[in-house]
């Protein structure tokens, strides 16, 4: 997870958010001599503790009966250059729904513009992008000739 931190209303307290992919910016605020000053908690479930000697031991403690998370530790940089170690739970429910809609937004079959064979981009043999958009190969030339001159496939 990427963090960012500023400074809050006095020189030892920070702000440590984070922009969860559920759409909510969720966080926490830390002192420098104590640490979080609170569990951050999100709409979609995820607990944030800063700092600490086991900060995935703090937000353990807090999940919720009969959940089940996944825990990611990241280095998060202070505003006055320290680094704190933060642990974001995640509830499997939400990994797993997640997967589920990104499976279900990917098209079942794609063309693949060099050769024009029909191809299931989960087992494609090769992957490009190009102006932001993701093209799909049946085979790893493919994607060579079309890395060399991606407009001559697209043009027609």
């Amino acid at each position: 997870m990427l963090y960012t931190s500023r400074l809050g209303d006095r020189e030892t307290l920070a702000h440590i958010n984070y922009q969860c992919p559920c759409g909510c910016t969720a966080g926490v605020t830390y002192d420098r001599a104590t640490g979080s000053e609170h569990l951050g908690a999100c709409c979609c479930g995820r607990l944030l503790w800063v700092g600490g000697d086991d900060p995935s031991a703090t937000v353990r403690a807090n999940y919720e009966k009969g959940g089940e998370y996944e825990i990611d530790l990241s280095q998060v940089t202070l505003p006055w250059g320290e680094t704190a170690v933060a642990a974001l739970a995640v509830p499997t429910s939400w990994l797993k729904a997640a997967q589920k809609a990104s499976a279900a937004a990917q098209p079942a079959a794609v063309r693949d513009v060099v050769c024009g064979m029909n191809i299931d981009p989960a087992t494609a043999a090769a992957t490009s992008q190009y102006e932001g958009v993701a093209y799909y190969f049946c085979a790893s030339i493919c994607k060579t000739r079309f890395d060399a001159d991606p407009r001559r496939y697209l043009a027609g």
